[in-house]
């Protein structure tokens, strides 16, 4: 689930039926990213808070019971900027991607960090270089290891491009790639691919129809790029999500200016584990 505001908003529904509604936050501006289930039945929610913490805004990370109520919450980050876009449950504790200007090698660097159960941080981690390095996605490995999508200006060929970071458990990175091409490439968002390997998703503007289109790519349990497709029309095409299906195929969502009805419109394309669609349908 992904949701945005100026407060947390963490909910559960069944049918058109609110079960319960939050909202946390504080006088300043407090946004919720992405939140998901638990395995105690609750819901753990990360984002970004600039009313509480050290900086002008730090990660947010709230843990709540099934009925929606707060269990706690806990911010993290230093002087600068630091934003939570994905968390993860991991033994019982929580594992979160983001970027942060606070800490690392250059401008903005990648963001990984470990939690407990109570939000007591366990370790973390940046990844980047001299340049502008975000995250936004992030999955758990078949070996028990991190692997986190997103962009940089660090390496690479282009102006910017899609950039993946794989770690072993302890959150120590074991490589990085950069892909795209001589324009501005990134990712938003990433799934795992059986026996190992990545799906990725997320814009080029270096390849394509049009302005900007969507961008899926295979990478290998290495790095290495196996293919990539674009998907769009003459105007902006943008992935922002992939997501295997039980067939081992994925499914791509994000929104279209090429083919909508008015300004931007949602999109869904199914494709098969070789990139070609088997189903589309952009409405």
């Amino acid at each position: 689930m992904l949701f945005a505001g100026v407060a947390l908003l963490v909910g559960a529904c069944t049918s058109a039926t609110t079960s319960f509604e939050r909202v946390v936050g504080g006088p300043g501006v407090d946004r919720g990213i992405f939140v998901g289930s638990t395995s105690d039945g609750g819901y753990v929610a990360v984002g970004l808070a600039d009313s509480f913490g050290a900086g002008a805004e730090d990660v947010y990370l709230v843990k709540t019971d099934a009925a929606g109520t707060v269990v706690w919450t806990e911010t993290y980050g230093g002087e600068g900027s630091d934003n939570g876009w994905a968390v993860r449950e991991v033994d019982g504790g929580f594992v979160v991607a983001g970027f942060t200007d606070s800490f690392g090698a250059g401008g903005v660097d990648c963001y990984l960090f470990a939690t407990d159960a109570d939000g007591r941080m366990l370790w973390s981690n940046t990844f980047g270089g001299s340049g502008d390095d975000y995250c936004w996605g992030l999955v758990v490995t078949e070996d028990g290891g991190y692997a986190l999508v997103g962009e940089t200006t660090s390496t690479g060929g282009g102006e910017e491009d899609c950039y993946l970071v794989r770690t072993n458990a302890s959150g120590s990175a074991l490589w990085s790639r950069a892909y795209g091409g001589m324009r501005g490439d990134r990712c938003f968002s990433i799934a795992p691919v059986d026996g190992g390997g990545f799906v990725l998703a997320g814009q080029t503007y270096s390849e394509g129809a049009g302005d900007r289109d969507a961008y899926v790519l295979r990478v290998d349990s290495d790095g290495a790029e196996r293919w990539s497709r674009t998907f769009g029309g003459a105007e902006s095409d943008v992935a922002h999500s992939v997501a295997r299906t039980s067939e081992a195929d994925y499914i791509v969502t994000g929104y279209t200016t090429s083919l909508a009805i008015d300004d931007d419109d949602p999109f869904v394309i199914r494709i098969d584990s070789v990139g070609d669609v088997s189903d589309a349908e952009l409405q």
